[in-house]
């Protein structure tokens, strides 16, 4: 079978990364990254999934959500279709 190329190695466990995360100063405290450009096909499908994977790669906690209609960040990361999950619409 093949695997995108894109998503990190599916044997990859959060905490197991050989890069730990930085100490942080308050966990508690979240951190909020948006990625947005009205403009189609600069990347901000790709950009989200790089430093999504990297960051999870890198010990700390990742939720990516993905508001595009067209799915694509869902695609990437192999969310099931059918049912569709609903969308930002419903």
């Amino acid at each position: 079978a093949l695997r995108n190329p894109i998503l990190p190695s599916p044997n990859l466990r959060l905490g197991a990364s050989p890069h730990p995360a930085p100490p942080r100063t308050n966990p508690a405290v979240a951190r909020i990254l948006a990625i947005a450009n009205q403009k189609g096909g600069v990347g901000k499908t790709t950009s989200t999934l790089a430093i999504g994977a990297c960051l999870a790669e890198r010990g700390f906690r990742t939720v990516m959500v993905d508001l595009d209609p067209h799915a694509s960040l869902s695609r990437w990361l192999e969310v099931p279709e059918d049912p569709a999950p609903p969308g930002v619409f419903e």
